[in-house]
């Protein structure tokens, strides 16, 4: 037998055995030219038209095989494929009936709901999600100052960095992790702009923000319309005599400069409480109160039951009482959210300081658009028809500063 013929048996073998474990339904021909090719001399026409048979049929399952691959591979994909074209249908749908509603005579009053996710494309990061201010903390940083006990602390719950507890005893970590606000020109994004477009048109009420950043600020809105539920970096307190510091570029100066901790220049200070007359952001820390006005606007006899909508933007409502506030518009107010994951929002409207409404039968008008909040905001823009609007305010305050982020047209 010649040493090619061998090989040549010796290879059909090996694809043989290999075909026999993934056809089991055609185990017994196999061994039949398995048989037959054992007992036939190679070198005759016969023996040679039986490997020529067997290769051909290995061949021929093998060609199946992979056609069969590939139809799943290709169904899937147009599986995909479509479900992906429905999500984006719906989303538009979505974005056009909410587009039609805010147009409308019946939409006066609009308020919104914001956190840190708007404040993202600018730059800042959010707290809660992959990467964010929370996951992102190292409790070993030696900027943070942190004793072996109050790093265990944090390291059993990360928002305890920005705890008034733990301000009070050491107050270089918020300090240290604040001071970027100072040192960086954050500029507010496509959406803060969408807010002061929305007030050029009489049509916001209320900002409601949880953010520090000042970004709603910047776009020429006013305090009057902009409730800072957690406080603003735009001035700072003591948190022993409670007074409001005028010297903000002072203390500035020294955060940037790392000149921690910040004192207490008032000289009646000490005749207050035990506490250390320490200064910090006028932001309000886990433990702290909320404002008085966050009382008077979202309590009982606020303004939140004239709301016409409700626009919940870049927030996980993690932290109340503040996520308290989509359960306390009206029946009549829609609640659109915009942002990178669904959000249970409930149905009824829960309590106002114990006082209860009659929930039977309470069932909120609720549009979910999933997505970052400044490609949401474009699409809504283009759909209202106020794309060069918005592009115009962008322009004039931001002085044409980074306008590439984000290219927008009316097509």
């Amino acid at each position: 037998m010649s040493e090619q013929n061998s090989q040549k048996l010796k290879d059909t073998f090996n694809r043989l055995d290999k075909l026999n474990a993934l056809f089991g339904d055609i185990k017994d021909r196999f061994n039949q030219v398995n048989n037959d090719i054992a007992n036939l001399a190679l070198n005759t026409d016969n023996g040679c038209n039986i490997i020529d048979e067997a290769i051909n049929i290995m061949d021929e399952n093998e060609n199946n095989t992979n056609n069969e691959t590939k139809n799943e591979e290709i169904n899937e994909n147009n599986t995909e494929i479509n479900t992906e074209i429905n999500t984006i249908n719906s989303q538009m749908n979505k974005i056009k009936e909410i587009a039609k509603y805010i147009k409308s005579d019946e939409c006066k009053n609009i308020g919104i709901l914001s956190g840190a996710g708007i404040s993202v494309s600018s730059g800042i990061k959010d707290w809660r999600s992959k990467g964010g201010s929370f996951d992102s903390l190292d409790v070993n940083n030696p900027k943070l100052k942190l004793t072996y006990d109050q790093k265990k602390r944090v390291l059993w719950n990360k928002e305890y960095i920005s705890d008034i507890e733990l301000f009070e005893e050491n107050p270089v970590p918020l300090l240290y992790r604040t001071k970027t606000f100072y040192e960086t020109d954050y500029k507010p994004s496509v959406t803060h702009w969408f807010q002061k477009l929305l007030y050029d048109k009489g049509k916001l009420r209320r900002i409601y923000t949880q953010n520090i950043d000042g970004l709603d600020q910047k776009t020429g809105l006013t305090n009057d319309v902009i409730l800072n539920v957690h406080g603003s970096l735009s001035s700072f307190k003591c948190i022993k005599c409670d007074t409001k510091k005028d010297d903000v570029n002072g203390y500035i100066r020294q955060m940037i400069n790392e000149e921690y901790p910040l004192y207490c220049n008032d000289d009646t200070c000490n005749n207050y409480s035990k506490k250390k007359d320490y200064v910090k952001p006028n932001v309000v820390l886990f433990g702290e109160s909320l404002p008085e006005r966050f009382n008077t606007l979202c309590g009982k006899n606020g303004e939140l039951g004239d709301l016409d909508l409700l626009i919940i933007i870049g927030t996980s409502l993690k932290v109340y009482p503040i996520a308290g506030i989509v359960n306390k518009v009206s029946k009549k107010c829609k609640r659109l959210v915009m942002n990178m994951h669904g959000l249970d929002l409930g149905n009824d409207n829960g309590s106002y300081y114990g006082g209860y409404y009659n929930t039977s039968n309470y069932c909120y008008d609720d549009t979910q658009i999933i997505g970052k909040c400044d490609d949401i905001t474009i699409a809504l823009c283009q759909e209202l028809g106020w794309i060069n609007e918005l592009n115009k305010l962008r322009n004039i305050r931001n002085n044409v500063d980074n306008m590439d982020d984000h290219k927008m047209n009316d097509e």
